[in-house]
């Protein structure tokens, strides 16, 4: 199916594997050893030190630590408003709570996301990051009036979230005499061995090719029918999809485009064509159609941002892209997905503990 107009995120998502994954691994790397390397943070070095958090588990908490820089990043880039905390995920980060990051470690993990390149100074690096910080606070800007700061080779957050399944495949080590924080390749020998970390939150993602299957042989269809109906658009806006193992959110982004894009023909087809028509629609359906759960908080926090941007991108109001954090949330939907799935399902869920 063709669509409308639709520069935005994605190309870091269906590129999977492709994308620059050394600086996203660096990224990670820097913070985790951020919190490592500021000796007031001693319960978390203590529950390292004791065995009573996993090098895995601290690895899955600084993965979230780091996409939420990094959203803090994209939305700065676009000029936006920052959405607020409804938008994370509650405990995704315990360990963390109340724990430091070096002054150091927020400056160069920021300096990598607005500039990837391998020619950057301390200097140059330090002055990008204090912008970045300095235009956050107090922002009050609108979606979408803002101006682009960003250097055009910074890392986007279409490309994070591409690369976060790859992220999982790195085996994180604490050396918890030094304190150094490092990741390697899952496995060493020709073998491809998942890592703990995929492994203890089951993490294992729809290439973009069978997505495309599904959605032609499950959605089409449907919203087909619906638009040859006598309330097209009613009918359009009263479908839901819901993914119930979501991760990323590859699956409902690639849905919603589509919705979006029978929408804006139709809302065409009544009042003839307008430049925003497909991002309007997109900010519709994502606020009123898109439902996902999973296991992994982590994953579920970066559907929520990915949605988040391509729905105010489109102009969504507040109210709608705030139902996110209801629509979107975390739960096992082999246990009834937190009242999200369709009434049938029996028993209950609720949210996994971080991995230890």
């Amino acid at each position: 199916m063709r669509t409308l107009a639709n520069p935005s995120l994605g190309s870091g998502m269906d590129r999977g594997k492709l994308v620059r994954l050394e600086p996203l691994r660096e990224v990670v790397e820097i913070i985790g050893q951020g919190f490592l390397d500021r000796p007031e943070n001693r319960r978390l070095r203590r529950r390292l030190a004791s065995g009573t958090l996993s090098a895995g588990g601290f690895y899955r908490q600084i993965l979230v630590a780091a996409h939420r820089l990094a959203f803090l990043a994209e939305v700065d880039a676009r000029g936006l408003r920052p959405p607020g905390p409804w938008l994370l995920v509650g405990g995704a980060t315990p360990d963390l709570a109340g724990c430091r990051l070096s002054s150091d470690a927020l400056v160069h993990a920021l300096g990598r996301l607005h500039d990837p390149g391998p020619c950057r100074n301390d200097r140059e690096t330090r002055a990008s990051a204090d912008a970045v910080i300095r235009r956050q606070k107090g922002r009050d800007l609108s979606p979408g009036r803002g101006e682009n700061h960003a250097p055009g080779d910074r890392i986007g957050f279409d490309v994070w979230a591409g690369g976060y399944e790859s992220l999982l495949d790195r085996e994180p080590h604490v050396d918890v005499r030094t304190w150094r924080f490092t990741l390697s390749r899952a496995g060493e020998s020709s073998v491809r061995v998942s890592s703990p970390s995929r492994q203890a939150g089951g993490c294992y993602y729809t290439p973009m090719e069978l997505i495309d299957a599904v959605l032609d042989s499950a959605l089409r269809p449907v919203l087909g029918a619906a638009g040859r109906g006598p309330e097209p658009e009613a009918a359009i806006l009263g479908l839901r999809v819901c993914d119930p193992a979501c991760g990323t959110g590859r699956f409902l982004l690639a849905a919603a485009r589509r919705m979006a894009d029978r929408l804006a023909r139709v809302r065409a087809a009544r009042s003839g064509p307008r430049a925003d028509a497909y991002r309007a629609a997109l900010g519709a359906i994502i606020g009123r159609c898109i439902y996902g759960l999973d296991v992994d908080a982590g994953a579920v926090e970066l559907c929520r941002m990915l949605l988040w941007l391509e729905g105010a991108g489109g102009g969504a109001g507040i109210s709608d892209l705030k139902r996110l954090a209801k629509h979107v949330v975390v739960g096992n939907a082999l246990l009834g997905g937190n009242g999200l799935l369709p009434d049938g399902a029996k028993g209950r869920s609720r949210a996994p503990r971080p991995a230890r």
